[in-house]
């Protein structure tokens, strides 16, 4: 056997990371749907500096916020096995910043939540 048979596909490990991220945002943004859709008033979408009201919307806006979202976070995933096929480095490194923007958008969605 050639050393090239024996090669193992390592970018599953980091491709996994930016997933992590990006499921997390998602499902934060699904939750953040699914309760909002019970309410009959204009949902808070952003707050403001001492709690003041910055952006109200629909259920429709913020469905259109949470799909925007899963479009980005896909194009980050394929970004992140495209960059660890080719350097070890830059790969890693989006995998993780996508494994942080899912986790603050995950928590920007809690607070929508709690919010409402």
């Amino acid at each position: 056997m050639t050393k090239d048979n024996q090669s193992i596909d390592t970018t599953l490990p980091t491709v996994g990371v930016a997933v992590l991220g990006a499921s997390l945002a998602i499902y934060g943004a699904v939750q953040a749907i699914l309760d909002a859709s019970a309410l009959d008033v204009p949902i808070v979408l952003r707050l403001g500096d001492r709690y003041s009201v910055i952006a109200i919307g629909s259920i429709w806006e913020l469905g259109l916020f949470g799909g925007l979202l899963a479009i980005l976070l896909v194009i980050n995933v394929l970004l992140v096995w495209q960059l660890e096929r080719r350097d070890w480095l830059w790969g890693k490194v989006v995998a993780l910043l996508t494994l942080i923007m899912g986790a603050l958008l995950f928590w920007a969605f809690q607070g929508m939540i709690a919010v409402n």
